[in-house]
């Protein structure tokens, strides 16, 4: 069962390489930015070894001869890209390319002693288009996170402030371009864990309320719950469960405001950790059978004609699991168990699959 980890601020840019089931919401982000830095970039793309750079670039995917080739290269920003990292394994920098190889934004990363972000610099061609400066108190916590524009000026500012007895976040302010406050986060905890997040609005009145549910110290529920006209309204309920090792689920559930499990997504890895399948599943309901009521053999033809049908409970009718759309995912791996190319599938409703894209990567190794 996983133990419940907040992810960086430096987080995977993209879903594949991180695998579908990691965990993920607003609030580990956010408890991210309070603390210091444990796991490095390449162990959070579970990239493996002692890794200089990695450059990937995507392709249509092609069959020939029963075999899987790549064909036109694909102009998809996203995941054209080359990534570097310093010695400790911390991105330093991030360059996304068009498909004829120019450049379209640039990310740069500087940090402490202790692995904290300092700033980052992000580039729109060679353009500076947004600064951000990270600030600690002696304790190594963030108590602050200022962006400015390309002019110089501060767009936004968050504030962070902690707990006297955990050191756990309390609260977070952030803060308008003219300094007024447009909205606070307040975090409550149980047996030191994020129990509870309310969203507040500059003005103080509360926007949302988020629950956090665990089973042995395991996350399993994530509720929402939005406020309008002084009044909750159910907002979503996701359950997760099938937890593995490397605290990757296999299974997701969307939960409707009566508990009934709505929508689900299962997820697949093979040995290497590589997401290897995702599905969706929706429910499917059989027509319901009309019933007749106060019907009887010797009822008369007037008396048929007003017989009442009435409606069939839906919890009565016969449902199953049907695939809304899925993903299916082949790799080839190098010897250091990191792979170098993915092939990927769709999925229809009967599991068949259409090829899709293909996916090239290049590690540099110190």
């Amino acid at each position: 069962m996983k133990k419940i980890i907040f992810v960086t601020i430096i987080s995977c840019l993209f879903f594949a390489s991180c695998g579908g089931g990691k965990k993920q919401n607003s609030n580990e982000s956010n408890q991210a930015a309070a603390t210091a830095q444990v796991d490095n970039d390449l162990k959070k793309e579970r990239i493996s070894g002692s890794v200089d750079s990695v450059r990937q670039r995507v392709y249509w995917c092609l069959e020939k001869f029963g075999r899987m080739e790549k064909g036109k290269l694909q102009n998809w920003e996203q995941h054209d890209f080359l990534k570097v990292f310093d010695n400790a394994g911390f991105l330093t920098e991030e360059i996304h390319y068009t498909s004829e190889n120019k450049i379209t934004s640039q990310r740069k990363l500087t940090y402490n002693t202790s692995h904290q972000p300092l700033t980052e610099e992000i580039f729109k061609g060679d353009d500076l288009t947004e600064r951000i400066v990270y600030t600690y108190n002696a304790s190594n916590k963030l108590i602050s996170k200022e962006k400015f524009g390309k002019d110089e000026k501060m767009k936004e500012k968050i504030e962070y402030s902690y707990y006297k007895d955990s050191g756990l976040l309390q609260d977070e302010d952030w803060y308008k371009s003219d300094g007024t406050l447009s909205l606070k986060y307040v975090h409550l905890y149980e047996d030191n864990k994020l129990s509870e997040r309310q969203k507040y609005w500059g003005g103080g009145s509360l926007a949302q309320k988020e629950f956090y549910t665990y089973d042995n110290g395991n996350l399993i529920l994530y509720t929402s719950n939005k406020y309008q006209s002084k009044t909750m309204i159910f907002d979503k309920q996701i359950r997760y469960s099938d937890y593995d090792k490397y605290d990757d689920y296999y299974e997701k559930e969307t939960l409707d405001a009566e508990g009934n499990v709505i929508s689900r997504t299962t997820y697949a890895y093979d040995n290497y950790r590589n997401l290897t399948q995702s599905v969706d599943f929706e429910k499917k309901y059989a027509e319901p059978v009309e019933i007749v009521e106060n019907e009887s053999d010797d009822a008369s033809e007037e008396e048929a004609d007003e017989t009442e049908i009435s409606d069939t409970n839906a919890d009565s009718y016969d449902w199953w699991w049907e695939v809304k759309t899925g993903d299916d995912y082949e790799y080839e791996n190098d010897a250091r168990n990191n792979w170098t190319k993915k092939i990927t599938y769709k999925l229809n409703s009967n599991y068949e699959r259409t090829r899709q894209y293909y996916f090239e990567r290049e590690y540099h190794y110190r």
